[in-house]
């Protein structure tokens, strides 16, 4: 009888630290899915903001100019 019992508690025991542990790992899922969507959005918000404030240059040659200039001030 006291192994039974003994078996039992190590089986419960089992199945509530696998439980815990299934909990943390799909919280933690969750929590880097919804950090994600909010970093989407700031970067979004920051390019919008951005392109408000400044000039965006479609112009290829232009942008290989200031390319090479910021290369150049580089070394």
């Amino acid at each position: 009888m006291r192994k039974n019992r003994k078996l039992v508690n190590k089986l419960v025991s089992m199945i509530v630290f696998l439980l815990i542990s299934f909990l943390l790992v799909s919280f933690n899922s969750f929590s880097a899915e919804r950090d994600l969507n909010k970093e989407q959005k700031l970067g979004k918000k920051l390019s919008e903001d951005i392109e408000k404030k400044y000039e965006v240059v479609e112009n290829l040659n232009q942008n290989l100019l200031i390319t090479g200039i910021g290369n150049k001030l580089t070394e």
